[in-house]
C-alpha cells in the first residue's frame, strides 16, 4: 500500500509594537512580506523589533527581527551670524545626527572636523561651508554655508581743544555711530548726554571723558 503525506500551508503573522521616536503607531499583520516607511523623528538611530510568527501543521516558530532606523537628515539649519571686528564666531549644527561626520571648510580647504567649529579671530568678513557624510541615509542637501559679518569696532574721534580763559568750548564727536549714545563726563560725573558737549565758562585746564554706548560692538 502507498502512503503519501501532504505538507500544511505555512501562514505568517507579524506584529510590530509603538516606539517612542518613531512616529508611526503599533502594527501587525498576516502576510508573509513587510511593508512599512518608518519615520525617526529624533537625531539619533532607533532599533524597532519586529515578531513574525510562522504556523504549519501545528508547529510554530517565533522569531524577532531588529530594523534599526536612521534619522532623516534635516536641513542643516544654519543662520548667517554677525560679530565684532577681533572676536572669532562658533558655528554649531543643531541637533547633529549621530554616526555623521560633519567637515568644515574655508576657501575650499578643510579646517575641520566635528559638530561645531570655532573661528579664529576675525577682522574682515568671512564664509565657511560645512559638509555631512558617514550616514547610512541619503543626504540632500548635504552641505550648507555660512557667511561671517564682522562689523567694525567704533572709534571715538573727539579731539582736544583749545580755548581763551573765559570762554566755553565745543566737543563734538565727528562720525557719531547710528543707535549709539554718548555720554559725557567730568570726573565721574555725568554732567550731558549727547554727540556733542559744550563746556561751561573754562578758566583753566579741563578734562572731559566720552563714552559710547547702545551698539552690538
Amino acid at each position: 500500500n502507498a502512503t503519501s503525506a501532504s505538507i500544511a500551508p505555512t501562514t505568517y503573522s507579524w506584529s510590530r509594537a509603538e516606539v517612542a521616536g518613531i512616529s508611526n503607531s503599533a502594527a501587525n499583520g498576516t502576510s508573509n512580506l513587510i511593508t512599512e516607511t518608518l519615520l525617526n523623528t529624533t537625531s539619533n538611530p532607533i532599533d524597532v523589533a519586529y515578531e513574525i510568527t510562522l504556523s504549519a501543521g501545528g508547529c510554530i516558530n517565533t522569531q524577532s527581527v531588529i530594523v534599526t532606523v536612521y534619522p532623516t537628515l534635516p536641513f542643516l539649519g544654519l543662520n548667517d551670524l554677525t560679530i565684532c571686528s577681533g572676536s572669532s564666531a562658533t558655528i554649531t549644527i543643531p541637533n547633529p545626527i549621530t554616526g555623521a561626520t560633519y567637515t568644515w571648510f574655508s576657501q575650499g580647504t578643510q579646517i575641520h572636523i566635528g559638530n561645531s567649529y570655532t573661528t579664529p579671530i576675525l577682522t574682515s568678513d568671512a564664509v565657511y561651508t560645512v559638509s555631512v557624510s558617514g550616514t547610512t541615509c541619503p543626504l540632500a542637501p548635504n552641505s550648507a554655508t555660512v557667511n561671517v559679518t564682522v562689523n567694525p569696532i567704533p572709534v571715538i574721534g573727539v579731539s582736544d581743544v583749545s580755548i581763551c580763559p573765559g570762554n566755553t568750548a565745543i566737543l563734538v564727536e565727528p562720525n557719531p555711530v547710528m543707535g549709539a549714545t554718548y555720554e559725557w563726563y567730568s570726573g565721574a560725573s555725568l554732567v550731558h548726554t549727547g554727540i556733542s558737549f559744550t563746556t561751561p565758562i573754562l578758566t583753566a585746564n579741563t578734562s572731559y571723558r566720552v563714552e559710547m554706548s547702545g551698539v552690538a560692538c
